[in-house]
């Protein structure tokens, strides 16, 4: 199924992401426009949600409905091409700070680490790394009870500039199967040189 034209679907409830991730996306508008711009951006959604991501500390728990919601309203407001950024910078963000002591020195060596230690970020769902070649892998995504085509946009900027931290030059992240498109799965494609 081509993923760029079928109609879409997702299921925001029944799982929860670290909340590094709900930080690192409304510290992205802090920083790329203003403290204001966040806080009127945070007054803009369903107060439940607001009330969460306001007290979401990066080691704790936020609901996959709360990210969504932030990040398909920061779309709305910048542009959906906003949603790869938010994702690279959740990536350099934490990789960075909080996680960077999940940094390699071997681009398949962090991915696979990534895969094995996907349920301290994700309560839902799992992940696989398949290496293709020297220069290539894929990250495969299973059995998640909630999903997003929002989320996904997300993961592909995440995934590149993984790869850029960890030296990986001329960057490609596709995702050649989708469960928003009735696919099993959520599958990234990586190559880089």
């Amino acid at each position: 199924m081509d993923i760029r034209t079928a109609r879409l679907r997702e299921v925001v409830t029944g799982g929860r992401v670290k909340g590094g991730m709900v930080r690192a996306h409304i510290d992205w508008v802090r920083r790329t426009y203003s403290e204001d711009v966040a806080t009127k951006l945070l007054g803009s959604l369903p107060q439940h949600v607001a009330s969460e991501i306001a007290t979401t500390l990066p080691s704790s728990w936020c609901s996959f409905e709360a990210v969504v919601t932030l990040d398909r309203a920061i779309a709305l407001q910048y542009g959906r091409n906003v949603l790869k950024d938010l994702g690279r910078f959740s990536a350099k963000n934490n990789l960075e700070t909080t996680y960077r002591l999940y940094k390699r020195e071997d681009i398949h060596e962090f991915f696979r680490r990534s895969a094995s230690l996907h349920a301290q970020f994700q309560d839902f769902g799992s992940v696989v790394y398949e290496r293709s070649n020297d220069q290539g892998g894929r990250m495969i995504h299973s059995g998640y009870a909630c999903f997003s085509p929002t989320y996904c946009s997300s993961a592909i900027g995440y995934y590149e500039e993984a790869l850029r931290i960890h030296g990986g030059r001329n960057v490609l992240v596709t995702e050649s199967s989708c469960q928003c498109a009735g696919d099993a799965n959520c599958t990234f494609v990586m190559r880089w040189s």
